[in-house]
């Protein structure tokens, strides 16, 4: 029986819609944040548990080989190691090899190395090993020796080369030279050549040389050269004097050694005494006095007329290569002799009945015309020619 006001079960109940009259309903779009590869590989990474221990062997030495060498490995055993090389912290490009030849720029630096483990699927640098710092790289050792050697003979005001030699092995780059006299170093002279007119080193002292030669990065070998005696230089004692020809010069020359065959010249000189020098040009055109060869002592004789030269000439003494090895500049003055003529007396000689007597006037210029006389004075020499008397002034 049905209950007064109860209602039907079926009228409760809401019925199911048909496909065709279900209302269409669109569910809500969740938006997934888009995943890094590489994020999702690198935390998939391992990591390991105990990094490798490396060390640097070998001789820590310019141009030599040393090595990267694993120790302990690290935990859990890598398939592979690579490796990176620094010097005194900075990377060294491109060394990547076990192995590593030393730099001679790195002389006095240190090197380090680092081996970077590789594992599949563990983060290497969780495993990566660094080496001690090394000792300081020393320079390399030549091979072979040096020698170093001056001319047997030295002469005073003389530029002196020094001449290397030897069979050092790579060869120097560079070199550097101490001067000995009487076996002190000259101060300020470091070059292979050395002016000794600079430096005042005088004749009678003794000349060595230190020679220190070396590549960069290669311990510096040396050698000193035998000690040579400084001789004094070429000296000439110039003479103008009368010849047969005329007025002539005559030179004697001294220590005048290594050489064969002097040309002696006259060169006119039109330079005041303030311009002459022995580094003034010369003529281009000069007028060849003669030639002369020294003898095995340095020594020379030489003689020969010069004219009627100009009021300022030079004699230049040259060797075979046309190096001036000798320069003297005279200057020829024109003086008036205000000197009376000789008094002319008659003398009454009972033997030889009269005869004239010279009362005055240079000694021995009775009866010279056309000759000159000539004669030096400290460093001056006078010329007479008749009654007027030219002045001839060394320079």
């Amino acid at each position: 029986m049905m209950l007064i006001g109860a209602v039907p079960a079926s009228a409760l109940a809401t019925p199911e819609p048909t496909a065709s009259e279900a209302p269409v309903s669109e569910a809500p779009v969740v938006e997934t944040p888009e995943t890094d590869e590489a994020t999702i590989d690198e935390a998939a990474l391992g990591s390991f548990t105990s990094p490798a221990t490396v060390e640097i062997r070998g001789a820590v030495r310019s141009d030599e080989v040393v090595e990267a060498v694993i120790t302990a490995d690290a935990v859990p055993q890598p398939t592979s190691y690579s490796y990176r090389w620094y010097v005194d912290d900075e990377e060294i490009p491109e060394a990547t090899a076990p192995t590593l030849v030393v730099d001679p720029w790195y002389v006095d630096s240190r090197l380090t190395v680092v081996a970077v483990p590789e594992l599949e699927g563990y983060e290497a640098e969780t495993g990566r090993g660094t080496s001690p710092a090394s000792d300081p790289i020393a320079p390399a050792q030549h091979t072979g020796s040096l020698t170093v050697a001056l001319p047997q003979t030295i002469q005073a005001s003389q530029v002196v080369t020094a001449v290397l030699g030897g069979d050092v092995s790579p060869e120097p780059t560079y070199t550097e030279y101490t001067w000995l006299v009487d076996g002190e170093p000259l101060a300020d002279a470091w070059e292979q050549t050395l002016d000794l007119a600079q430096f005042g080193v005088s004749a009678g002292s003794t000349l060595a040389v230190t020679a220190s030669s070396a590549a960069y990065g290669y311990t510096p070998v040396e050698a000193t050269s035998a000690p040579v005696t400084v001789l004094p230089g070429p000296t000439v004692d110039a003479d103008i004097v009368n010849l047969a020809e005329g007025l002539g010069i005559r030179l004697l020359g001294t220590y005048f050694l290594d050489t064969d065959e002097l040309t002696v010249e006259l060169h006119d000189d039109p330079l005041s005494d303030a311009e002459a020098s022995s580094e003034q040009p010369l003529d281009a055109d000069p007028l060849v006095l003669g030639t002369v060869t020294p003898d095995g002592d340095g020594r020379f004789a030489f003689e020969a007329p010069i004219g009627d030269p100009a009021d300022v000439i030079r004699f230049v003494v040259r060797d075979a290569r046309g190096t001036v090895l000798y320069f003297q500049r005279v200057h020829f003055m024109w003086l008036i002799d205000d000197e009376p003529e000789p008094e002319v007396a008659e003398v009454r000689d009972d033997d030889t009945g009269p005869r004239l007597a010279d009362t005055g006037g240079p000694t021995g210029l009775a009866g010279v015309s056309a000759a000159a006389l000539a004669m030096i004075v400290a460093g001056t020499a006078l010329a007479w020619k008749g009654r007027r008397r030219r002045g001839i002034r060394s320079a």
